[in-house]
């Protein structure tokens, strides 16, 4: 069964753990005050597409594009059309928002993945780094690119190779690549994707950052 939901899993652990190829979940945001009521209610707005209250919480100095152009709420729309409820942005948040967030406070913002911040244990470094996390519970690894396709296995919180993408499927390797099938890309999380960053201003918490790269 693949947890999705705020809460499942955000408490098992305050900071990040790395147990050989796992990355389990961690939570520093939780001490983080008034954080945990905003987020509840941000991943609500998530979960109905409320598009007025992320454009309401978007900082007017927040960055969403390396651009030049990606500055603002006006940089904010230009970049994530928020009408299409597949729109990367609220797939993203679904994807990222349940398992916690790194507590970053000499910026005063807590970053999501909750690895981000602080990157995977033994890899080359953002935006060379080939591998990503697996973001739930007993998801499924299949043998080809397809839902209907034979399910081989199930990883939970791996870190996992990603090798070559077919649409919404990445064909991944691990156990020290002795394996390989493709799980769908909602489930995998990397050090170079997208990241999101709230931060406290004028004592209200704002999105700060949404991109993705290095």
């Amino acid at each position: 069964m693949q947890k999705s939901l705020v809460g499942a899993v955000v408490w098992i652990v305050l900071a990040i753990q790395c147990f050989g190829e796992k990355a389990l979940p961690a939570d520093e945001s939780r001490n983080v005050p008034h954080f945990p009521e905003f987020r509840r209610r941000l991943f609500s707005a998530v979960k109905s597409r409320d598009a007025d209250y992320i454009y309401s919480i978007v900082s007017p100095n927040g960055e969403f594009s390396f651009g030049g152009n990606g500055r603002g709420l006006a940089g904010f729309k230009a970049h994530n059309s928020l009408g299409n409820r597949n729109a990367v942005f609220w797939l993203e948040m679904e994807k990222l928002l349940p398992y916690g967030g790194a507590w970053d406070q000499a910026r005063n913002t807590v970053w999501f993945p909750f690895f981000y911040s602080r990157g995977l244990p033994g890899g080359p470094g953002r935006g060379v780094d080939p591998r990503a996390v697996v973001m739930g519970s007993d998801v499924l690894v299949r043998s080809s690119p397809s839902k209907s396709s034979a399910a081989i296995d199930s990883l939970s919180y791996e870190i996992v190779n990603l090798r070559e993408w077919e649409g919404d499927w990445a064909r991944i390797t691990y156990s020290d690549d002795s394996k390989s099938g493709w799980m769908n890309g909602r489930y995998l999380a990397s050090p170079f994707g997208y990241r999101s960053g709230f931060k406290l201003e004028d004592g209200r918490w704002k999105l700060d950052s949404f991109v993705r790269g290095d």
